[in-house]
């Protein structure tokens, strides 16, 4: 198989790998194969899915020889845009937010675009690990002139999770260990996920880009008929506040050690453009 190594971290040795339309697959690092530590580099390798553990095998550096080390220098740049181009997570975004733009237009009768940024977070990942700069991966994917606001923010195609309108019990799929005794909070309506990482990292954006977290959008969209929108102001404000009996938002565990659990987002709080099948013909 082949794929892009999407992120890595250096203090455990382990990492992700992207693959065109197919989860990202968890590798791990051996001494000496240092070029695996950079993000951007394209591999091939075995896939090992035996139904408990998903991972990569028998890695290699795409064009490499045995004398990669050299090889790598004199093609660093080259290698490095070529790969980054190939990336999916740039032209998901632009293609999220035509669709987006394609249903919010339909719903209202006027002309709404959602503009996507350049995508830059693959160089992000090279400061992520430096507190200072952190808060850098809170840009924003997109700005959208709605009316005589301004609006920016995160994008993602997304489905609702559904756990919180009856108070499921909360089901990892990979961990058949799993205690299932833990339960998604009884909302009485469906849910949006939203890391607390990710939460964190727009907030310090907004702080130090001097942008009103009223303007700053978190937007899901789910297929080709409906999205919804939340400001990072009124997340926020559920956050500090919780949700009717609950006073703090229910969190669903990250299926990553390394990252944080997510804020279970209630899409009564969120703000929706629909599609009716009149609006489709």
């Amino acid at each position: 198989m082949r794929g892009i190594i999407k992120y890595f971290n250096t203090k455990e040795k382990y990492g992700y790998i992207s693959v065109t339309g197919k989860k990202d697959v968890y590798f791990k690092v051996l001494e000496g194969d240092e070029l695996l530590k950079t993000p951007c580099r394209e591999v091939t390798f075995d896939l090992v899915d035996n139904g408990k553990n998903r991972y990569a095998t028998n890695i290699a550096i795409l064009q490499e020889t045995a004398t990669r080390e050299n090889t790598a220098k004199e093609n660093a740049k080259e290698v490095e845009k070529e790969t980054c181009e190939k990336l999916t997570f740039g032209d998901e975004i632009k293609e999220t937010c035509q669709a987006a733009s394609e249903i919010i237009s339909r719903c209202t009768g006027e002309k709404e675009i959602l503009f996507p940024f350049q995508d830059l977070s693959n160089l992000y990942l090279k400061f992520e690990e430096i507190p200072e700069n952190v808060w850098l991966t809170g840009r924003p994917d997109f700005y959208w002139k709605h009316g005589e606001r301004l609006i920016q923010g995160k994008i993602r195609k997304q489905k609702r999770y559904r756990g919180t309108h009856f108070g499921n019990p909360i089901e990892d799929k990979n961990d058949p260990d799993a205690d299932l005794t833990l339960k998604a909070p009884k909302y009485g309506c469906s849910s949006f996920l939203l890391g607390k990482g990710l939460y964190e990292k727009c907030l310090a954006y907004c702080e130090k880009a001097g942008i009103n977290p009223e303007f700053y959008y978190f937007v899901f969209v789910e297929g080709e008929k409906l999205v919804s929108m939340i400001s990072l102001a009124h997340a926020g404000n559920l956050i500090r506040d919780g949700y009717n009996q609950f006073k703090k938002l229910g969190e669903y565990p990250s299926k990553r050690e390394d990252k944080l659990p997510r804020y279970m987002l209630p899409v009564t709080h969120c703000e929706g453009y629909k599609l009716k099948k009149s609006d489709e013909e």
